[in-house]
């Protein structure tokens, strides 16, 4: 069966990169999931105990509202550590090894907070207009106050990781309750980090990404963030050798091992009297790997290197006063069409303790009439707020419409614990499948949910698709550029490159049908002229074998690993299909293969639609891209009046019977 599997579900060599499928074509194995190396895995769990004491709030003025996660230590404490992040897809890289710092300083009897900056990740306020980087500066020193004002803590450590160093140097400035910092990868000055996300955005242009000046303030858009030019040209003015930066207390900078050091701002320290220490160790290349926190790795030996420097050197003398700072469970506003809203940290129950976003108008909690809810996947090992910010964009203007809308991080993945002897990071895994059904039970359970829909990015659209066919009821599945549909079973999808391709590589010969140079080039070439009559026999090979499958399924032969049984499925169930795909996705093309007459068919009969999101590419990295995605699943999420909700009687008998919250 694993043969078959094989040649049914493939990957495209050459298909658009995304943050769960770098490669060329998924390789699916069988047997049990592999483990990480045995420091990894040490490096993933020798804290699994401190995640119980780990708690969300939120605090920061009205408007600007920060989550953060508090970090408690089992005793009393003196001192404790802040961390700063970095900003766009280096801070959606790094979150996974900051939540390990923060437990390990725990474990060490720091209690540690970690948080978003105002205008990123969950947090709330403005991504672009004026005092951006006055606001995530500002938000630090908050987040210090928080830690006393909710620990009893004295004193503080900072802990920055690139353009978190330079935002905590700022931060600490004038404050007496900074009693050291430790600077990761560290910049120095602002210009550098803006030039940077320049070259990184010229090469996506090179790549043929253009990056249009759609709008006056000229964003520089980079790996699916964005940064005006104001808040460029503020941390251009941001160079701490320039402003002779001293800090009276003592600091311990982690060079990167894989690029030369710079050696400019330890010298400058040293050269003022500064107490600074400097180690050149491996890690900060694992933790932003590929830029895909689907391959991103714990920083073991950093951190091995950080406790017992923050334990040793940092002096307990820091000043007991404690500033008041708005600390609240919840987060609430009024959006831009008058509708009050809601939005918290709620906990599903697994075995682990799942983390979900919820988003809600405030008057859900009031109304007895059944709601209606959504629950978004993000792709690969992305936390909840998806590509680009998108699904936090998407709860919010989604809640201000009337639904109840769930941003879930799967058992290992951003903030929810990994299941009992499993690795994190994992998002092709079946125990997905029972992480969504607890997550629609918690919904129609703890929200009077009744229409409920899963919409899923990438790897969030597969285990959506998978959720809704095996394990959990639902009224509409929306599928943002899927890879795969057929079922990867237990183990991981290992995506290594297999230098093999069908359907793409068609759908590249037509458009050179009646280019007469590329035939030149293919007959002179007798290598060429095999690898085309492969595919092609691949391919009519393909077209048979749909044409058995379509005859058995019409003599009632049960198949396994058959995708138009799984869309007839759930047409049976009342379950609408909605796809969107970008330019050029493999998973369209994978679709007509596999679905082929059946999706035809039911889209005729309106059970299934197919959108296109033109000129966006796999991860939505453009602003105007996202813009236009916002607009376009604005229609698609609306229930369709004709299909009837699943009944209570169905939805029980779907839902897994172990481990439900």
């Amino acid at each position: 069966m694993a043969r078959l599997r094989r040649s049914r579900q493939s990957f495209p060599l050459g298909a658009a990169r995304s943050q769960d499928a770098p490669a060329a074509r998924p390789r699916l194995r069988r047997g049990p999931p592999r483990q990480p190396a045995r420091a990894q895995l040490q490096a993933q769990h020798q804290h699994r105990g401190q995640q119980m004491t780990m708690r969300s709030l939120y605090f920061g003025q009205t408007g600007r509202e920060a989550l953060a996660w508090l970090h408690d230590a089992e005793q009393p404490a003196q001192r404790g550590l802040v961390i700063c992040s970095s900003f766009g897809r280096e801070d959606l890289c790094i979150h996974r090894s900051l939540k390990h710092i923060a437990q390990a300083a725990a474990a060490q009897g720091m209690p540690a907070l970690r948080f978003d900056y105002p205008g990123s990740g969950d947090s709330a306020g403005a991504e672009f207009g004026d005092g951006v980087v006055g606001r995530w500066i500002a938000s630090i020193g908050d987040a210090i106050d928080t830690l006393k004002q909710e620990t009893g803590v004295t004193e503080v450590c900072l802990l920055g990781v690139r353009l978190g160093t330079l935002l905590a140097a700022c931060a600490a400035t004038g404050r007496d309750d900074v009693a050291g910092m430790v600077a990761i990868a560290p910049l120095i000055a602002g210009r550098f980090y803006v030039r940077e996300l320049k070259a990184y955005a010229l090469g996506a242009a090179s790549m043929g990404m253009t990056v249009p000046q759609e709008r006056g303030d000229h964003l520089l858009q980079a790996g699916g963030f964005a940064m005006d030019d104001t808040t460029q040209e503020a941390l251009k003015a941001v160079d701490l050798l320039k402003d002779d930066w001293k800090p009276p207390y003592p600091a311990l900078i982690i060079e990167r091992d894989d690029v030369p050091p710079d050696p400019r701002w330890l010298q400058h320290l040293q050269g003022v009297g500064s107490q600074v220490s400097s180690l050149r160790i491996p890690g900060f290349a694992g933790m932003v790997r590929d830029s895909s926190p689907h391959h991103c790795e714990v920083p073991s030996m950093i951190i091995d290197a950080v406790m017992p420097w923050m334990m040793e050197r940092l002096p307990l003398s820091g000043s007991a006063h404690v500033k008041s700072v708005p600390v609240a469970s919840a987060m609430r506003w009024t959006s831009p069409q008058g509708v009050e809203l809601v939005e918290q940290v709620e906990t599903v129950d697994v075995g682990a303790r799942l983390t979900a976003l919820v988003t809600r108008p405030a008057s859900a909690a009031v109304d007895s009439a059944p709601q209606r809810a959504i629950v978004l996947l993000s792709g690969g090992a992305d936390r909840r707020i998806g590509p680009g910010r998108l699904f936090v964009r998407f709860a919010r203007e989604w809640a201000a419409r009337g639904f109840i809308v769930l941003r879930l991080d799967l058992s290992g993945i951003g903030d929810s614990e990994p299941r009992p002897g499993m690795a994190e990071n994992l998002p092709y895994m079946r125990h997905a499948l029972d992480d969504i059904a607890a997550a629609v039970q918690h919904l129609r359970r703890e929200h009077r949910v009744g229409h409920c829909q899963l919409v899923g990015h990438c790897a969030g659209a597969y285990n959506a698709f998978r959720a809704a066919v095996e394990t959990t009821v639902v009224d509409s599945v929306v599928l943002i550029n899927p890879l795969l549909y057929l079922s990867v079973g237990d183990g991981p999808v290992d995506l290594t490159v297999q230098r093999t391709e069908v359907n793409d590589s068609v759908r590249g010969y037509k458009r050179s049908l009646f280019h007469w140079d590329r035939w030149r080039a293919l007959l002179a070439d007798p290598g060429k002229v095999l690898r085309v009559g492969r595919i092609l026999a691949e391919l009519v090979r393909g077209k048979l074998s749909n044409r058995v499958r379509d005859l058995m399924r019409l003599l009632g032969v049960h198949l396994k690993d058959d995708l138009p049984s799984e869309l007839l499925k759930l047409a049976r169930r009342n379950t609408q299909v909605r796809l969107v795909f970008s330019d050029d996705e493999h998973g369209e093309s994978l679709l007509w293969s596999l679905g082929g007459a059946t999706v035809k068919r039911l889209r005729r009969k309106g059970r299934l639609s197919i959108d296109h999101a033109r000129g966006a590419d796999h991860l939505f990295t453009l602003q105007s891209d996202r813009e236009a995605l916002v607009k376009q699943l604005a229609g698609l999420i609306e229930p369709v009046q004709a299909t009837s909700s699943p009944s209570p009687v169905a939805h029980r008998a779907m839902s897994p019977s172990k481990g439900m919250a």
